[in-house]
């Protein structure tokens, strides 16, 4: 929902995968996620790379998330 004045208030979050976590191997498009929260990049080998041409997600992988800003 837009914030007065018309601004939608997000935050960008950064994530990395660590060892066993368990969207490893996991596509982008099977992540369950909070509602109105988008993966938006994929930081992997000093690229960034748009979620679905990303493949199966690697340990240590970096995710990017838009999200709306919290309280």
């Amino acid at each position: 929902e837009p914030a007065p004045g018309g601004r939608l208030l997000a935050e960008l979050l950064h994530f990395r995968l660590d060892p066993g976590h368990a969207w490893i191997g996991a596509t982008a498009a099977a992540l369950e996620l909070p509602p109105q929260t988008r993966l938006v990049g994929v930081m992997r080998a000093d690229e960034t790379q748009l979620p679905a041409g990303a493949g199966a997600l690697r340990e240590g992988d970096g995710l990017l998330f838009v999200a709306p800003e919290s309280e």
